[in-house]
């Protein structure tokens, strides 16, 4: 090398819930033998462990909101986005509904820290019409290698583009997770200890050591659990989960089971 600028290409890695992304670092050389330091600063990557203030906007997400810490953060780490954009803003619709293929991203990058690549050369045993060109085929892939989704459960028809309800959320999370147990206290009164998704609601909605390493802090002194039923002591596991709930129950899953 003789003395010059030359151009570097430096690929981030990771799963910060985005493709790779390339940029071009521009370093001079002083002198024809090169024998001085370079000092390089590359971007941190995104993470959903920074510590940092979270500044992400969208016009219809308050930053009083229950929810706005966990939208900022995983906007901010790439997981999610606005559903509309515009020039100078973006909407994030927290009330609509979320799609199990939705899900199924979130809780292959999030929960099980796996991508695309991990799928690659990878079959499932689904049979949806046109699934393999489907954009959420990897994450079905991942997750059914790693038995969050059974096509033992209701047969090889996944439906992975209809809305997702709150008990099959518990149940992804929970077997994500890896929890299991054949003993449990259910708190809500519309889920019976026969109800398939029972265990998963009981063990996320606990807070003592004896399943949590951790608890998320949320600017309080309380401890969350994964999961929470309404103030009348339901669960509602048959409705439909919103973006703004299924965010919070991934993210609270990552921060109480995963994170340092």
């Amino acid at each position: 090398l003789t003395t010059g600028t030359y151009y570097l290409l430096y690929t981030s890695g990771g799963n910060s819930g985005t493709e790779d992304e390339t940029e071009t670092l521009s370093v001079s050389l002083e002198g024809s033998d090169c024998t001085d330091t370079i000092e390089i600063t590359v971007p941190a990557e995104n993470s959903l462990d920074s510590d940092e203030d979270c500044e992400e906007d969208y016009q219809d997400v308050e930053s009083d909101d229950w929810y706005a810490e966990t939208v900022c953060r995983l906007t901010e780490a790439g997981y999610v986005e606005g559903r509309v954009q515009y020039s100078s803003y973006s909407l994030f619709y927290p009330s609509d509904e979320i799609t199990k293929a939705e899900v199924l991203k979130l809780i292959s990058l999030i929960l099980l820290d796996m991508d695309e690549s991990d799928a690659s050369g990878g079959s499932s045993d689904f049979t949806d019409p046109n699934l393999t060109t489907e954009w959420f085929y990897w994450a079905v892939i991942n997750t059914e290698d790693e038995d969050v989704i059974r096509t033992r459960d209701a047969g090889t028809i996944g439906n992975f583009n209809s809305n997702i309800t709150r008990g099959e959320l518990a149940v992804y999370i929970a077997r994500a997770l890896g929890l299991t147990s054949y003993s449990f206290d259910i708190e809500y009164s519309d889920v019976d200890e026969d109800d398939w998704f029972a265990y998963a609601v009981a063990l996320l909605s606990r807070t003592d050591d004896e399943y949590v390493k951790d608890m998320p802090y949320d600017g309080t002194d309380e401890e969350l659990p994964v999961l929470e039923g309404y103030s009348d002591g339901t669960f509602e596991p048959y409705d439909e989960i919103n973006r703004a709930e299924a965010l919070t129950m991934i993210y609270r899953a990552y921060q109480v089971y995963i994170a340092e």
